[in-house]
């Protein structure tokens, strides 16, 4: 005798009840109809899924309508056929679907391409504060990475070499041994220097200079809050006697304000406004799909193009400037210079509160080194037309009411480009170059070492009447 096996669809045939039999097609449309509204809500409405949403609630309704009104038992049996790996589907979609969001896990990580300095910090150190993760480390040409995942020039640097970039476990370019320091210097992109070698960073260079440690807090993308809060938790060792607050005058000011409207936001949420995780799965496989059936996406990057023209040292340079022009201290609002003298003032006070010297040094944004170098191929552009005015001398008095010292590195650099030297990069990056780094290093240490002589036993400073240099 033939041996008989029993399948799940005899089991719904021979032993569920009627009531389940008809309630299954009607949970199942009802899931799906669940389905469609809730994949607009998470897709945001997207246009791409009208048609996939209204056919999810016409067979929804279809389903539930054919089980509440289904008499024969066979067609019962059918439709609860039918209708329990729907169910199940829609049911184990939604539970992966919370299940991501619960773990957090993302979707849409950072692209290996860009380099750890050109990403967000997205770490909540607390208070509405971020840091980047750490250790990290991240290999390659960082100025040619990010151009070609940009914008897709390829070796747009064509000098530029492969370097290894690490980070502590704190998020900050220092030796990961690094237990006492001299000097902290905080600050922005200018700082981290994400670039450059750790070994061509302006603070590894001081040090090396005036034979101290020095500790780098620099973390691209951020502000005076932030950078008094990485002070603050971070900061301060046995030795430390010094404190420089690293302010770009290019867009210090609008990073300023940015984490001033957003720090409580941060505070609630752990991230920043529009910065959150890729969490959800149906969002995945949404993009997964347009990806699929798109080969050519219209959204490909437009390549960098030059838009004007550095002269220096006799020579001519296709370059690719920013064309958002920086600010000049007399055209800021008053609100904004009070949120200026604000933010300086606190971090005078929480160095001072941690027996510190604070200081500021401003570095300037690279066009008003570069201005009356450039050429911009569009005569009518408002970079054409922009004057630099002046940033650093009014800072400089602010910082000398506060009482706080105060180091310009715009003279030295300007002189850098007066004798054909070029201190920045200059096509589609703002930061400084390997050279530039240099001058600000030297900067840096001869107004350390005028204003007092360090050592790196971190004894008590000393003053000294001549530079040690």
């Amino acid at each position: 005798m033939a041996k008989q096996t029993t399948t799940i669809a005899d089991g719904i045939d021979r032993r569920w009840p009627r009531r389940i039999q008809r309630a299954l097609p009607v949970l199942a449309g009802l899931a799906l109809i669940g389905a469609a509204f809730a994949l607009n809500a998470l897709l945001g409405g997207s246009s791409a899924l009208r048609a996939p949403g209204a056919a999810l609630v016409l067979a929804g309704c279809v389903l539930a309508g054919l089980g509440l009104t289904a008499r024969a038992a066979p067609r019962r049996a059918a439709l609860a056929r039918i209708s329990l790996p729907l169910l199940s589907m829609v049911l184990a979609l939604g539970l992966s679907e919370m299940a991501c969001g619960w773990i957090g896990f993302d979707f849409a990580p950072p692209d290996p391409r860009i380099p750890i300095f050109n990403r967000p910090p997205d770490v909540h150190l607390g208070g509405g504060i971020l840091r980047r993760p750490g250790p990290a480390v991240w290999r390659g040409r960082p100025l040619c990475s990010l151009i070609e995942a940009c914008w897709g020039n390829r070796n747009a640097y064509p000098d530029e070499r492969a370097i290894e970039v690490r980070y502590d476990r704190h998020g900050f370019r220092n030796p990961a041994d690094l237990q006492d320091w001299d000097v902290v210097v905080a600050g922005d992109s200018f700082v981290e220097s994400g670039h450059l070698p750790f070994e061509e960073i302006f603070t590894t260079l001081a040090a090396q200079r005036l034979g101290i440690r020095i500790k780098n807090l620099g973390v691209s993308g951020t502000g005076p809050v932030f950078q008094t809060a990485y002070l603050t938790h971070f900061g301060k060792a046995p030795s430390t006697k010094h404190a420089v607050l690293c302010f770009f005058d290019g867009n210090d000011v609008s990073d300023l304000i940015r984490e001033v409207q957003e720090t409580n936001f941060i505070a609630r949420a752990g991230h920043r406004l529009g910065r959150e995780k890729q969490t959800s799965l149906l969002m995945a496989l949404h993009e997964r799909w347009q990806r699929l059936t798109e080969p050519c996406p219209s959204h490909a990057p437009r390549r960098l193009a030059p838009n004007a023209v550095l002269t220096a040292g006799g020579r001519d340079y296709p370059a690719a400037i920013w064309p958002i022009a920086p600010p000049c201290w007399e055209d800021l609002a008053a609100e904004h210079r009070a949120l200026v003298s604000a933010a300086l003032g606190r971090w005078g006070d929480t160095v001072k509160a941690l027996g510190m010297q604070p200081w500021v040094l401003c570095i300037p944004d690279s066009r008003r080194v570069f201005h009356g170098r450039l050429r911009h191929t569009d005569p009518d552009s408002p970079m054409a037309r922009w004057q630099p005015g002046l940033f650093g001398p009014p800072l400089a008095a602010l910082c000398a009411d506060l009482h706080i010292g105060f180091i310009d590195a715009f003279p030295a650099l300007r002189g850098e480009m007066d004798a054909g030297r070029i201190p920045y990069n200059f096509f589609g990056d703002v930061h400084l170059n390997a050279h530039g780094s240099r001058i600000v290093a030297g900067v840096l240490a001869e107004a350390l070492s005028t204003e007092t002589r360090l050592n790196s036993r971190g004894a008590s400073p000393v003053r000294a009447t001549s530079n040690l240099f």
